[in-house]
């Protein structure tokens, strides 16, 4: 059973969550005997997208030693690791939550700081208490945050240019830059140098963070549609019309077409066409009509930077594009094709990040 104070801290907690938007939050008591003196329970947060269990441990007070100890622990709650992690606490100091972040521990105080980095929800808010100076203020990945990330992770170069470089590139607007660099510092992806710019501290964190938030933020923003072919034909016979088109008009290919290119190993059975403009023309020519399971699905492109630039592939999409693509569909075809597009084309961003 839980003791009263931490019941208390519980629903205050519990408050805290339930005050984000289309968040659904409750938690239940798990068996006492795998229970450590009251300490530890099971913690939903279910969103539109998704829900998580979170085996939360409620800690009086916390310090780096314990909160290494927590994201180390291997018997958290009977072995078990296939549910998330969460800290519950009464307060959380500043330099704490740096650390908890730069370790990527979620974690939620009595005081309403919060941090959920899950599939249900991404949420970081500084209490008012913050003595940083950001109070009451709270992070979303946005698409305009996702933009800049995509960028970062095409070219980690870029953090030594101007503002207006990594703007233009984005395709978002300049004010934007400052405070989203600033807020992917404070969320741990991007540490700082000596001169005041950054560098990327973990590429291939921020890179999960990437393929998630496109899936859930940003391809919904860029997607024109699914469309089919008016007379069914099998997509083998079609694709080398589409690799021809896309020589000469202004597309760009991804998707399973764009990987089967790229590595020469899937047998492609859909495409990702990126536009930049009016799509009329690549409708009228592959003589398409809306069909929502459609294998050809057309997406707007953004910035400058879509494109894969190797002279020995052309007209493809950005492996960063192809590669969020391929993830989404939790496939072990297309696992297996995204992990040989991964080591080809990005691991070597990875090792010079």
């Amino acid at each position: 059973m839980y003791q009263k104070q931490h019941l208390s801290l519980i629903e205050k907690c519990l408050e805290h969550l339930a005050e984000l938007p289309n968040i659904q939050v409750n938690f239940r008591q798990i068996p006492q005997s795998l229970n450590n003196e009251g300490t530890t329970g099971i913690l939903t947060i279910a969103s539109s997208t998704n829900s998580v269990d979170y085996i939360f441990r409620i800690l009086p007070s916390i310090t780096e030693v314990e909160a290494f100890i927590f994201s180390s622990s291997d018997q958290i709650f009977n072995g078990n690791k296939e549910r998330k992690q969460i800290i519950v606490t009464p307060y959380l100091t500043d330099s704490i939550i740096e650390y908890l972040l730069n370790q990527d521990i979620e974690f939620i105080d009595s005081t309403g700081n919060i941090y959920l980095n899950s599939p249900a929800a991404y949420v970081f808010i500084r209490a008012q208490n913050s003595s940083k100076g950001r109070s009451s203020s709270s992070f979303e990945i946005n698409s305009t945050t996702l933009k800049i990330i995509y960028i970062l992770l095409k070219s980690p170069s870029i953090l030594e240019a101007p503002a207006q470089e990594i703007a233009a590139d984005a395709g978002v607007p300049l004010e934007s830059i400052s405070n989203n660099l600033k807020n992917l510092y404070y969320l741990g992806y991007l540490e700082r140098k000596r001169n005041g710019g950054y560098w990327i501290v973990n590429y291939t964190r921020l890179l999960e963070r990437w393929g998630m938030g496109y899936v859930e933020c940003l391809r919904p923003e860029l997607l024109l549609g699914n469309f089919t072919f008016q007379q069914k034909q099998k997509f083998s016979l079609i694709a080398p019309t589409i690799i021809n088109l896309a020589s000469y008009t202004n597309f760009l290919i991804g998707g399973e077409l764009g990987v089967a290119i790229a590595t020469d190993y899937l047998y492609p059975q859909s495409v990702v066409i990126h536009f930049s403009g009016n799509y009329d023309l690549i409708v009228n020519k592959l003589k398409l009509i809306p069909s929502p399971q459609g294998e050809v699905i057309l997406m707007q492109q953004f910035g400058t930077q879509n494109a894969y630039s190797h002279q020995d592939v052309e007209n493809i999409a950005d492996p960063l594009l192809i590669h969020a693509e391929l993830i989404k569909e939790n496939n072990d075809r297309l696992n297996s094709t995204a992990n040989r597009l991964f080591d080809k084309y990005i691991e070597i961003k990875r090792l010079y990040a």
